[in-house]
């Protein structure tokens, strides 16, 4: 799988589904770390405040907090030929 900085909220969710599975691996970058469970809480003078009110947990039952890092870390580079690599391509 192909994580960054750009993969966030539901595509952390979905990268922490995929993560417990045999032969699942992840290239790229570290993602965005950001939480999916917000509420809106309206506050006096109509002000509005957004609380964290869920935190993601992987298909073991272990908590995730941050961001979730790859296997190959492949910086700003074309994670392409990491991926072939592994993948057994030429």
């Amino acid at each position: 799988m192909l994580i960054g900085a750009q993969t966030g909220s539901a595509g952390e969710a979905v990268a922490l589904a995929l993560r417990t599975r045999p032969h699942t691996r992840f290239f790229g970058t570290a993602t965005a770390g950001l939480s999916t469970g917000n509420e809106v809480v309206t506050l006096g003078g109509g002000w509005r405040m957004a609380v964290t009110a869920g935190i993601a947990i992987d298909a073991l039952g272990r908590l995730h907090r941050g961001a979730i890092h790859p296997d190959v870390d492949t910086g700003e580079d074309d994670p392409a030929p990491a991926v072939n690599e592994w993948l057994g391509g030429d």
